[in-house]
């Protein structure tokens, strides 16, 4: 027998269907976590300039704060290159 373009259809949709639901929660928990960062850092270079504005250069408060800053943003950035090379996220191209 045969089979007909449906059913391969139909069997290749089965057997793909259970992949794309952890692709979905592998995307949407990696959005979470972008998020996450990027809120670390913006907070990180919030109480830097708290920092630089309440102590005038006198503490190295606001220097650390800065060194957190670019800690998380490049330890951001080595999340987003090993997401890509697991295929955890997709490149989408301008529209």
């Amino acid at each position: 027998m045969v089979p007909t373009k449906s059913t391969i259809k139909t069997r290749l949709w089965k057997i793909d269907n259970k992949p794309r639901k952890r692709v979905i929660y592998a995307t949407l928990s990696m959005k979470i976590i972008v998020a996450i960062a990027f809120l670390l850092i913006i907070g990180s270079l919030a109480s830097a300039l708290l920092f630089l504005m309440r102590d005038k250069g006198k503490s190295n408060r606001t220097v650390y704060a800065l060194t957190l800053r670019v800690g998380f943003s490049v330890l951001l950035f080595v999340l987003l290159l090993i997401a890509y090379k697991f295929g955890l996220i997709q490149p989408t191209g301008i529209h």
